[in-house]
């Protein structure tokens, strides 16, 4: 069956996509809420599955029965974890400006502190469309899970458009994207970086393709770029300088790439903390104060979070392992009572981790790869540079960098031993519980 349903060609398969998706539509009172949005889960993921010829594609099939078995374990309604309701909020609001604007001089102002909300909009809107009872205590997280998919699908389709990457790596992506513990993990409240996260992975394809000797459809990428520029500003518009960055680092590399395959591996280190102590000090002189944060906690943990270079890797640390320590776990409002979430977290900070200290490990093997590989270890790079200037702790400001951390599956001879981010995580937990 499989098969053959990989061998029908793309407009088919789309039409057949969408004829079962109006089916549901069309009888979703029948179904009820949660069946409904099971259906449209199950038919995009088979949707996705069918666009790779990969032998692991099947994993994409899962993601319907993982969110199902996820979503029992939730003791509150979805939009009530964490800050749900700021959402919900931004939601009424653009749904129902006339009631939130109450005089035509706050209308710019408080368009512009919304919308780097309206990320949410779509799944939040998708429900209330669909149905008009009253939505059910899972129905914003079954959405929630299903705007994943869409974001992931449209990313595949405009990547293979312009032919940008190798099909392996974009499936590896687009895996990290959709199934990765990380990307699961901070589906346990709303957030807006679905939208953020697509639009650096389509920053980064369009790109990629640009930069070729010969790039097919460089006006369709050119135009892939501005859309994605457009999404980072309205998801984060801060994370526009981390593609600055990106470019730099990029431009960087290629001038000195003879250069630098001459340098040796502590040379090159050296000058990643000459540049990582520069953006440091630019980024704290020209920032806004608003995206600059220097609270998190008090006393001697907190000068090594704010120290230069050193507080980069405390908070790569913190934004992995965050929430923690494992021990006397007492944090479960940030997972709405979900124990699901935190069997989720151990092994997303097990393999964040471990994908991390091999890139810091082999860095200069990796730079030193075809252009698609290296750049992405750039781009890992230029996200986690902007942690330096955020709220410690976090670990959805991560998550734009999860997908690139593929790279090192493709490279598996760069994989560091396992001994290593274990190691670190029982540290940290031996530290926190004396302290």
């Amino acid at each position: 069956m499989y098969p053959a349903f990989k061998r029908i060609k793309f407009p088919t398969k789309s039409f057949l996509t969408l004829l079962s998706i109006i089916l549901v539509f069309y009888s979703s009172s029948f179904f009820g809420q949660y069946i409904t949005f099971f259906l449209f889960d199950l038919i995009l993921s088979i949707y996705l599955f069918s666009l790779f010829k990969n032998k692991w594609s099947f994993l994409f099939l899962l993601h319907p029965v993982i969110v199902f078995v996820i979503s029992l374990g939730f003791e509150i309604r979805f939009e009530e974890i964490g800050v749900g309701w700021t959402y919900i909020n931004t939601y009424d609001f653009f749904m129902n400006p006339s009631d939130n604007i109450h005089n035509i001089s706050d209308n710019f102002l408080l368009i512009g502190l919304q919308s780097t909300y309206i990320g949410v909009i779509p799944f939040l809107w998708l429900p209330n469309f669909i149905f008009s009872t009253k939505l059910g205590a899972l129905t914003y997280f079954y959405s929630f899970s299903l705007w994943n998919l869409f974001c992931a699908i449209s990313f595949v389709k405009v990547s293979q458009s312009i032919n940008s990457i190798s099909n392996k790596f974009l499936f590896l992506l687009t895996l990290f994207f959709v199934l990765s513990p990380m990307s699961l993990e901070i589906n346990n409240s709303i957030h807006r970086y679905h939208l953020l996260i697509i639009g650096i992975l389509l920053f980064f394809v369009s790109w990629v393709n640009l930069n070729k000797e010969n790039p097919s459809k460089k006006y369709l990428s050119f135009l892939i770029l501005i859309v994605s520029v457009i999404l980072i500003a309205l998801s984060k518009f801060v994370l526009l300088i981390s593609m600055l960055v990106f470019v730099f680092l990029d431009f960087f590399l290629k001038k000195n790439i003879k250069l630098f395959k001459k340098l040796s591996s502590g040379i090159l280190y050296i000058i990643f903390f000459v540049i990582l102590l520069s953006i440091y000090i630019i980024g704290f002189d020209i920032l806004p104060e608003q995206y600059l944060y220097s609270d998190f906690v008090k006393g001697p943990i907190n000068i090594f979070t704010q120290a230069p270079v050193i507080g980069y890797f405390v908070r790569i640390l913190y934004s992995t392992l965050s929430p923690f320590p494992f021990l006397n776990f007492d944090q479960w409002d940030l997972y709405g009572g979900n124990e699901m979430f935190l069997i989720i977290h151990f092994f997303s900070c097990i393999i964040v981790l471990w994908l991390i200290i091999s890139v810091f490990v082999n860095l200069k093997k990796l730079l030193l790869l075809k252009y698609e590989y290296r750049i992405s270890v750039l781009m890992i790079l230029a996200i986690t540079l902007s942690l330096s200037f955020s709220a410690v702790g976090h670990n959805v400001y991560l998550s734009p960098a999860i997908p690139f951390l593929s790279i090192i599956l493709i490279n598996k001879k760069y994989l560091c031993n396992i001994f290593y981010p274990l190691a670190i995580i029982i540290f940290a937990e031996i530290v926190l519980f004396i302290t």
